[in-house]
């Protein structure tokens, strides 16, 4: 009997024949009808039985396969007993993660179907050698550290520790809460392959080896859970002494399942999509479209075909229900979209393109009848690169009549992204003159012009698809207003988080479930939202004061009912504020979801770890690039979380002027929370000179509240002028250091004197 691995699926063989023997709701049992001569000498295994996924787990693959019957019986009857009543669990709207559920299950089967006895021994040897008592071993391999000197050896990945052994020098043993970063690291010409692990200590080790990928992935992966564990530790007094029980069954700890799970974690961040998506298959490849040409990769999950440069300059994010039409040629995929984009994705890799362009043949054909798409070309040929039915550039008519949000966001009729869905007793928008302060103040009418006509080319024919061409011109020039709405959708990522209907789901939850003391709460912080664009303006009537705060009550009720391990934190009504005066109340509902939970998840939780996470990073920041500034609050005892914190949880609202904000927010929604520490940075080096000489924290704080006058372009252009460097791969890495030890230090204290900040 053969367990098969679901991430690198066994091809369906088209010329054999199989019946029908035994079913449920997810698994199907099938008997081979063959010529038993032709398959001897074919030189291929035997196979007369074989278990597949139903159509309910999206895509259908073969999970086992086996020559005897007896055999396959037993994993079949293993399937009924132990996976199938898991899966009657999910309902029928969590499709993705029921699918997610079990293909980590079957990976687990996968990995440990060979030679129990065998890992069992080898675990036994390893816990002697190094005297660790339950630890689960995931990982065996040779390979060169340097730490002082350069030796070769063996090394152990377990479920709480990385070890390594060799005869030249003592046993290694570092837990991974004792770790400060892990990463990929080409610097080192004499250590090729290697992988970089500092400790708290700031003891830096080298490893050397040929998988790195793989093992890698595996590191960090261990090393998150860690900080999970550490983190949830603070919620006592006392860290534990003993090793963190952290899986409780070693099918928990497969290592390729933590490998996936790692890999997809990293997919859904990347593009910020729904924690249900499921990367299916990446590999390298080509991005094309007009005249931007780009290497990296590209990645297919359940719902969405993406790609990202090599240094993530070109994002793409292709919804296959948004997709019309797609030719497969060899080696590459044309994929044609709804607004009339020509999508080229180029995959060397023969084999692996093969498996790509069959998985996105089954998957889109499967979305076809519930998406925008009514024409289908599965065309082989390389010879005529045009489409043989539907014309890109003619959408098929269903496209009109599509509901989703996608589509009716790019849909014909009014130029506003929230007109068509803003409620018709809508505030009215913020008029002139705060409206022209969201341009930069230096364009002159002309360049006004011609930067919104660029802007209307680029959207007319733009998916979710990132270009340097587009982030330059987001750098020198604000969209239009009409669009802003629309932009921050689809940047976001919040267009592919909605779920229809759950809006107005959860405000009448709200009414009935919201704690009184949480009503209160939101009731007092009306009143002191960000509304300067109204308050400020003298064409707006008290009423529409009073609807804009019912708007705010409904979002921000809706939200405390979604979110409840965070439950209200003050800084959303402000946030909330900004965004109703942008888009339509159920779109602010979700960009709020957005930002809370996946741009900035662990910012606004009940502990408030992640805004103290973010202060450290600043001061960190600070002390590399303006060492007198840093060098300067420290001497008059200047503490940075004094507006550090408030400019991050607020996104920088109420601090600055509605333009200088809503330009802000541009720039956040397109790269993402890199933007607040740039942002900050720009702030502190233009009052440099100022702070200097500013002689207590009463000046300075004065000083800064001052900069709300800054030129918002001006802001920009030293934000990404000086600090561009900061990228989200040096931010993560900073953030996973500063992490670690604000965690060490809060696992002996009681975290409620966070509380002040909430």
């Amino acid at each position: 009997l053969m367990w098969l691995d679901p991430l690198n699926p066994t091809r369906f063989d088209s010329e054999s024949i199989w019946l029908f023997m035994l079913e449920n709701t997810f698994f199907l049992l099938e008997h081979e009808v063959k010529d038993i001569t032709t398959s001897k000498s074919s030189g291929r295994p035997t196979f007369s039985y074989r278990i597949t996924t139903q159509p309910t787990i999206s895509p259908t693959i073969i999970v086992a396969m086996s020559a005897h019957l007896h055999s396959i019986l037993q994993h079949w009857h293993w399937l009924e007993k132990n996976l199938v009543p898991r899966l009657e669990q999910f309902d029928e709207k969590d499709q993705n993660d029921l699918h997610q559920f079990a293909m980590l299950k079957m990976l687990s089967l996968y990995e440990f179907q060979s030679n129990d006895e065998s890992t069992s021994e080898e675990t036994s040897r390893f816990r002697r050698k190094f005297d660790l008592c339950e630890e689960v071993l995931l990982l065996k391999t040779e390979c060169g550290l340097w730490e002082k000197c350069y030796c070769r050896g063996e090394l152990y990945v377990s479920t709480n520790y990385i070890c390594f052994s060799a005869p030249e020098r003592d046993s290694l043993i570092l837990p991974f809460i004792e770790i400060s970063s892990i990463r990929k690291d080409d610097t080192h010409d004499n250590i090729p392959n290697a992988i970089s692990v500092v400790s708290i200590h700031d003891t830096k080790y080298y490893f050397s080896l040929e998988k790195r990928e793989r093992i890698c992935s595996l590191m960090e992966h261990l090393w998150e859970i860690a900080m999970q564990v550490l983190y949830s530790n603070t919620q006592t007094k006392n860290l534990p002494r003993c090793p963190m029980e952290m899986h409780s069954q070693a099918g928990d700890v497969c290592p390729e399942s933590l490998i996936f799970k790692t890999n997809n974690d990293k997919f859904l961040q990347k593009f910020r999509l729904p924690s249900s998506e499921v990367l299916l298959l990446d590999d390298v490849g080509g991005f094309e479209l007009k005249l931007t040409k780009e290497d990296g990769r590209v990645y297919v999950s359940s719902n969405f075909v993406c790609f990202s440069s090599e240094d993530s300059q070109i994002l793409a994010v292709l919804p296959f229900r948004h997709l019309i039409l797609i030719e497969f040629k060899p080696g590459a995929l044309v994929l044609y979209t709804r607004t009339g984009n020509k999508v080229k994705l180029s995959l060397p890799n023969h084999e692996v393109s093969s498996s790509m362009s069959e998985l996105i043949k089954q998957t889109w054909t499967k979305l076809v009848p519930n998406s925008c798409s009514s024409a289908v070309d599965f065309s082989k040929s390389s010879g005529d690169s045009s489409p043989r039915r539907n014309s890109p550039r003619s959408a098929p008519s269903s496209l009109s009549a599509c509901k989703c949000v996608g589509c009716s966001l790019f849909a014909p009729g009014p130029t506003s992204g929230s007109a068509s869905s803003r409620p018709s007793d809508s505030f009215p928008s913020p008029k002139s003159p705060r409206e022209a302060e969201c341009s930069p103040v230096r364009d002159s009418p002309r360049n006004q012009k011609v930067a919104t006509k660029k802007w209307q080319q680029l959207l007319s024919s733009n998916d979710l698809i990132k270009t340097p061409l587009l982030k330059i011109l987001l750098n020198t020039s604000s969209p239009p207003e009409t669009q802003r709405g629309k932009l921050w959708l689809l940047w976001s990522g919040a267009l592919e988080h909605w779920r229809e209907g759950e809006y107005e789901k959860m405000v009448g939850v709200s009414e009935n479930v919201l704690c009184c003391s949480t009503k209160k709460q939101i009731e007092r912080d009306l009143h002191r939202s960000f509304l300067s664009p109204l308050t400020n303006s003298d064409s707006n009537s008290p009423a529409d004061l009073d609807n804009l705060h019912a708007h705010l009550q409904r979002i921000l009720s809706a939200f405390s009912c979604l979110n409840q391990s965070g439950g209200y934190c003050q800084s959303m009504n402000i946030i909330t504020g900004v965004l109703v005066f942008v888009v339509s109340e159920e779109e602010a509902y979700w960009l709020l979801y957005t930002i809370c939970e996946i741009m900035m998840p662990d910012i606004y939780s009940t502990s408030m770890i992640g805004a103290l996470v973010t202060q450290k990073v600043l001061e960190t920041l600070l002390l590399q690039h303006l060492p007198l500034v840093h060098a300067h609050l420290q001497k008059i005892t200047f503490p940075i979380s004094l507006l550090g914190v408030p400019w991050f949880l607020c996104l920088y609202a109420g601090y600055f002027p509605f333009s200088t904000v809503v330009r802000i927010l541009d720039h956040f929604f397109y790269e993402g929370r890199e933007v607040l520490y740039k942002v900050a940075l720009a702030i502190f080096k233009l009052n440099e000179s100022a702070i200097l000489r500013c002689k207590d924290d009463i000046e300075i704080t004065a000083l800064l509240k001052k900069s709300a006058s800054i030129n918002p372009q001006t802001l920009l252009e030293v934000a990404y002028g000086e600090f561009d460097f900061f990228c989200n791969q040096k931010m993560i890495l900073l953030e996973n250091t500063a992490r670690l030890q604000i965690l060490r230090d809060l696992s002996n204290q009681n975290i409620k004197y966070l509380q002040k900040f909430r």
